[in-house]
């Protein structure tokens, strides 16, 4: 039931439907409560959806930031002041950047749960995106192809924020996958369209093409950026149509590889190759798989099983 988007689009029979529920001469006491709960729950999602719309961006990915906060983070406090000061905004960010810090110098046990408890506190404040366990998984099972001095701490690491649902998440993102690339030869720039109907888009009336959108991608002074399409002619002939609430804020790009260990072991990795080539070292034959956007369902999302 998406709570917050009925109130938006019918808000008198939001309310109707709730004093009905309240005004029923027999109802329990439990049913009452769970009925202010869910008053209380939809005018929080509705707060957190309209400071969202707020900051709706068309960045995806911006390489120079990115390679700026890898060379400059050194410790586990360079990623929680980054994340208080919102030049980090989603969880799948930090589990990477916690991958340099932990192989440039590895944090003792005490500081990974004075980070992981900070973390956690930020986070129930500041909504970052959480990162997907299916994204850990990958990373925790190519770490445990190999013995370096740090793969214990790191995959402890992975394994705690896996196990904490402010941080990490099964459903809150929708994995989609990358389905086709286009060459824009005149401005050296690549096209990347991606199939995806937003919770929001309900039934769509468009005919002949399907929700979705493009991003661009270019290098400029050797650094990749990568931009959402808001155009309606990038979306000419593509077989694709844009719905104005997709936004690059909610999105956390990154990619697939895989290679081979010396001896022949297929090892699979997600996110940035150049860390992955500093942890993995004595793999020299990767290949990549594929590229991916998670996309962040959270504030459309009232029940949340896992």
């Amino acid at each position: 039931m998406n709570l917050a988007l009925g109130s938006e689009q019918n808000e008198e029979l939001y309310l109707e439907v709730f004093d009905t529920i309240s005004n029923l001469p027999k109802i329990s006491y439990p049913d009452l409560r769970l009925t202010h709960q869910l008053t209380i729950t939809t005018a929080r999602l509705v707060k957190s959806r309209r400071e969202r719309e707020r900051r709706r961006t068309t960045t995806v990915f911006d390489g120079k930031k990115e390679n700026e906060q890898v060379s400059s983070f050194t410790t586990l406090n360079d990623i929680t002041k980054a994340v208080t000061e919102d030049s980090v905004i989603s969880m799948f960010w930090v589990v990477e950047l916690s991958l340099i810090v932990y192989h440039k110098s590895t944090p003792s046990r005490e500081d990974t749960q004075s980070f992981l408890t900070t973390l956690e506190n930020i986070c129930s404040d500041k909504k970052l995106q959480k990162v997907s366990r299916q994204f850990l998984d990958t990373i925790i099972t190519a770490l445990n192809f190999f013995n370096l001095s740090q793969s214990d701490e790191i995959i402890h690491l992975l394994r705690e924020i896996k196990s904490n649902d402010t941080l990490s998440t099964f459903h809150e993102n929708v994995i989609i996958k990358h389905s086709k690339i286009a060459e824009v030869k005149k401005d050296k720039k690549y096209k990347h369209q991606f199939i995806f109907k937003h919770p929001v888009t309900g039934t769509c009336t468009v005919t002949g093409s399907e929700c979705g959108f493009i991003y661009k991608s270019k290098k400029q002074d050797g650094h990749w950026t990568r931009t959402l399409c808001t155009d309606s002619k990038d979306y000419t002939n593509t077989g694709i149509h844009l719905h104005d609430i997709i936004s690059g804020h909610d999105m956390y790009w990154y990619a697939v590889w895989s290679g081979n260990t010396t001896d022949g072991t297929r090892v699979t990795v997600a996110g940035s190759l150049v860390w992955w080539k500093r942890w993995l070292s004595d793999i020299t034959d990767w290949e990549f798989e594929q590229r991916y956007v998670a996309y962040n369902i959270a504030d459309y999302l009232v029940t949340k099983p896992e």
